[in-house]
């Protein structure tokens, strides 16, 4: 029975993997069935002659019933095991079809269902917000018509206190403004020489008619942190999400030269401040609230040119798994998201001319991704919809060269790695 349910499962592995546009049909399904269903009437009529021939022995003896009732155990576990087996064998067949045509369709840059397009005063309010970008995001654009759509929200945060670290540009700006469209009202901790960044991204969450306050200071001061806090708790006096965004790099290929004043500095920022404003803000979060850390998927690859950087990236993550082991039985989630090739101002300033040419080039796109499409992701996060999101680290634009052991960090462990198979793999150095 196992070598002919293998050799189905064979020939229909066999037929998915085939290039041809054969369609798999339910002819293997139904066979199984009723081989299945054979194999269980002939276990009836054997379970109904040994009960016959039990009512014509008459009375039996305790060892015989001891060995009726092992017999029993027997035939009952053959049912049971032929019921899932079957029901394995359905599952496998119909995921693998399913899994065909997606990636059949995968690819095709569509405008969702449902999706409206933005009227002109949105388009141009979004590229106003990123107009210091070079080249700005509309250049990197999809090709497909109607690619620049309106993020519609639905209340998905209603009434929440966010406070977001590094929010005045880039992917803090675009989670900011996203989470405006869904009802939070939003603190955005900045540099003090970011403050026209600050500005327009305050207008724009105004413009959704949620408040926002911005607060000017440098993080790596830890009484900075503090008053962060503070500042929020007497604005809004409530904190639910805490999303700790902001982070620096510094692009070094040769490590004997690099500057170890550089190193301390970078570990300061994009840990040891992440760490301290946790500290100042966990008193002020209870159950069903949400921390988000911003890593990078140079933590999983590595990076020859920024190994300092990818070093605290690392460390963000440790932090993220081992605060939400914490946290957990208080019922507060801690996630974290981990961008790969996104165009923001930290990349231009970073890199020179030659670099930013090809940068993003190797991804499934052929571009770099834009914040707003990093942004939904930790609005998903900080939503209700994520309740069962504990420990994790979504990944964006893992490389092709991903090995098969890491990804199968997926579906084993608590602690895993959420691949979005609509972003696929694939990012440049």
């Amino acid at each position: 029975m196992r070598e002919r349910l293998y050799g189905f499962y064979r020939n229909a592995q066999r037929r998915v993997s085939d290039q041809d546009n054969q369609q798999i049909d339910d002819r293997n399904v139904l066979l199984m069935e009723k081989v299945f269903l054979s194999q269980r009437k002939e276990r009836k009529k054997k379970r109904e002659k040994l009960e016959y021939l039990r009512n014509r022995k008459g009375p039996t003896q305790p060892s015989d019933v001891e060995a009726q009732t092992k017999t029993s155990l027997v035939y009952s576990n053959l049912a049971i095991s032929s019921k899932w087996r079957l029901r394995w064998v359905r599952k496998v067949l119909f995921n693998r079809l399913r899994h065909r045509r997606v990636n059949k369709n995968r690819g095709q840059c569509s405008v969702p269902t449902g999706v409206t397009l933005n009227d002109s005063g949105t388009k141009d309010l979004i590229i106003r917000l990123e107009k210091h970008m070079v080249p700005p995001s509309e250049a990197t654009k999809l090709e497909s018509k109607g690619h620049f759509v309106e993020y519609v929200g639905s209340g998905k945060l209603k009434d929440k206190k966010v406070l977001i670290t590094g929010g005045d540009s880039g992917i803090g700006r675009a989670v900011a403004i996203l989470m405006a469209r869904e009802g939070a009202d939003i603190t955005i901790v900045h540099l003090p020489e970011e403050i026209d960044d600050a500005e327009e991204t305050k207008r724009a969450i105004e413009h959704e008619k949620r408040s926002c306050l911005l607060v000017a200071g440098d993080l790596r001061a830890h009484n900075m942190c503090r008053r962060a806090v503070e500042e929020h708790m007497n604005k809004f006096q409530r904190l639910n999400v805490l999303i700790n965004n902001a982070s620096k790099q510094y692009m070094n290929k040769n490590f004997a030269d690099i500057d170890l004043n550089k190193v301390e500095d970078i570990f300061r920022t994009n840990i040891i401040q992440m760490m301290a404003l946790t500290k100042y803000a966990l008193p002020f979060l209870s159950k069903g609230d949400s921390i988000i850390n911003t890593t990078s998927v140079v933590t999983f690859r590595g990076s020859s040119s920024m190994v300092d950087y990818a070093a605290t990236k690392g460390a963000v993550v440790g932090f993220t798994r081992s605060l939400a082991s914490q946290l957990l039985p208080k019922g507060i989630r801690v996630n974290a998201v981990a961008p790969g090739a996104i165009y923001t101002p930290i990349q231009v300033d970073t890199r020179d001319a030659e670099q930013m040419a090809n940068w993003g080039s190797r991804t499934p796109l052929g571009r770099p991704g834009e914040p707003s499409e990093v942004a939904t992701t930790f609005v998903f996060l900080a939503s209700a919809d994520a309740s069962l999101y504990c420990k994790c680290t979504i990944c964006f634009c893992l490389q092709f060269w991903m090995r098969t052991s890491q990804l199968r960090i997926v579906q084993t462990g608590r602690s895993c790695i959420v691949i979005p198979w609509v972003i696929d793999q694939g990012v440049s150095e």
